[in-house]
């Protein structure tokens, strides 16, 4: 955000304008409305998606990407970037060099340079041989791509998957995007930075590092009719097989992005769809979620309140050729799911975690037998959920292993309303993973 624009929406606050908004920019420094998150693969930086669902700043640049030290559990509001608002996914390429975040304002994707340690996001720009990232991301927003701008993002993305693929000896980010109103998914190729930008002073930058702005001039878009009102993207593991969770349908629907030998995003090939309920025309596919080896797939639903179990087996088990989804099993959950997470413990047992809106807890489910087997109590909404890497804090029995679990209306003072407060709502809330521990399954902190 341009200092002139400061100053004139700061001369229009005067004059009683400025669409009622409180001030031009959010607070980097805090949590807002947030909705999705994502962990560096290091696990000391997370990062959380701010909303400003309440429309208290500029809705084109009125959401921040927070960064949180997992450390520390301090926002660092330097490394934060302003994003437009009502933000939805964020998700980190291979090797973490860049986050592509969805944003329903301007029906937006961005496209975000990462820090080498994790500990900033923004958009990068050079000047004297070294890279520094900057706030104001406008120049890594994509709403239209092409020469003449005819290759537009559908409206209200809102789910975002991203995978690395090869052609013709070079790599590309391949983001795939559902979208909240209208039937289409998206997918854009963009030229991949196989390096991390090497950031500060006199340090030179890194050869091969390729900035999210050179990346957006060269990137390419295909998209597709597919499934109505689709809330949440997933890819199968060891694939580039695509599943889409609707809102405003019965099924799941499933899609590959074709990429051509040049890397451009030529097409989206659809793969059929799965029912997940034949006797209601709108069963409302909130997330889904594989195993390590794509071999079972998990989707909750709010109509009705429900983890749906899937087995994936060869359509042809002689050959091995296609794929057939056979129903384990459907197990009851509480009021309004809206994320589904597996977690290996120290122990190896795995376990899914169920985000439960309206419930206010998170449920705990045994995958092999649809048992609950716990429930961690909140006192707020909660959303998406991210769990600490196996192969970094949750090895071992004594590890620091958590979750972070963003709460999308929780207030500080418990006797006030969001409605009512000034300076946004919401938080983050940490949970102890660590089955040795006295405090399993329970919330040991809150940022703020």
């Amino acid at each position: 955000m341009t200092h002139r624009r400061l100053m004139l929406c700061a001369l229009a606050v005067i004059m009683a304008s400025c669409s009622g908004y409180q001030e031009p920019l959010p607070r980097r420094d805090r949590i807002n409305f947030p909705v999705g998150a994502a962990l560096h693969p290091n696990a000391r930086y997370l990062y959380v998606v701010n909303s400003n669902f309440d429309t208290t700043y500029d809705e084109d640049l009125g959401g921040t990407i927070a960064v949180i030290d997992t450390d520390t559990l301090e926002v660092l509001g330097g490394g934060s970037p302003f994003i437009p608002s009502f933000g939805g996914d964020i998700e980190l390429s291979e090797g973490a060099t860049r986050a592509y975040v969805a944003a329903r304002r301007g029906n937006t994707v961005v496209a975000l340079d990462v820090a080498p340690s994790g500990s900033a996001i923004g958009c990068g720009e050079e000047a004297s041989g070294s890279w520094s990232l900057r706030s104001d991301t406008t120049d890594c927003l994509i709403r239209s791509l092409g020469a003449d701008g005819d290759e537009i993002i559908p409206a209200d993305p809102f789910g975002v998957d991203v995978v690395r693929v090869e052609r013709g000896g070079a790599s590309f980010d391949l983001v795939t995007t559902s979208h909240l109103r209208g039937d289409r998914v998206a997918t854009m190729s963009l030229p991949a930075s196989d390096v991390p930008i090497t950031l500060g002073g006199s340090v030179p930058s890194a050869d091969g590092a390729l900035s999210a702005v050179a990346a957006i001039g060269s990137a390419t878009l295909a998209s597709a009719p597919l499934i109505e009102g689709s809330n949440a993207i997933t890819r199968r593991p060891g694939t580039l097989e695509m599943y889409a969770a609707g809102k405003n349908t019965n099924s799941l629907g499933i899609f590959v992005p074709f990429v051509n030998d040049l890397g451009e995003a030529e097409a989206i090939v659809r793969r059929g769809y799965i029912a997940l309920n034949n006797l209601s025309s709108v069963v409302d596919a909130r997330a889904v979620a594989f195993d390590q080896a794509g071999e079972r797939m998990f989707v909750v639903t709010r109509r009705p309140d429900a983890l749906h179990i899937f087995r994936l087996v060869p359509a042809d088990p002689e050959t091995g050729a296609g794929v057939d989804h056979k129903l384990e099993r459907v197990v009851p959950l509480g009021d309004q799911p809206a994320d589904v997470l597996l977690h290996r413990s120290p122990s190896g047992r795995e376990l899914l975690y169920v985000t439960c809106y309206d419930s206010q807890s998170i449920q705990v489910i045994d995958p092999n037998t649809g048992v609950l087997v716990d429930e961690i109590e909140l006192d707020s909404q909660p959303y998406k959920l991210v769990i600490d890497p196996s192969d970094v804090r949750c090895r071992f029995s004594g590890d620091r292993c958590r979750a972070y679990v963003t709460l999308f209306a929780d207030s500080k003072d418990a006797s006030q309303r969001c409605d009512d407060t000034e300076d946004g709502c919401g938080a983050v809330g940490v949970i102890d993973l660590d089955p040795s521990s006295d405090r399993y399954h329970q919330i040991i902190a809150k940022v703020r």
